[in-house]
């Protein structure tokens, strides 16, 4: 017998995925600017 897969559940895990790796990707990328914009500091 055949499993089927669960779309639904596949397409949440997936989006979950995505999601993360556009967040680990583009904080290094906007940390220079959130810095300069709220006067932040590093330490």
């Amino acid at each position: 017998m055949r499993a089927e897969i669960d779309k639904r559940a596949m397409a949440a895990l997936s989006s979950g995925h995505l999601a993360t790796d556009f967040a680990n990707g583009a904080l290094p990328a906007l940390l220079p600017f959130l810095v300069s914009k709220f006067d932040l500091s590093y330490t």
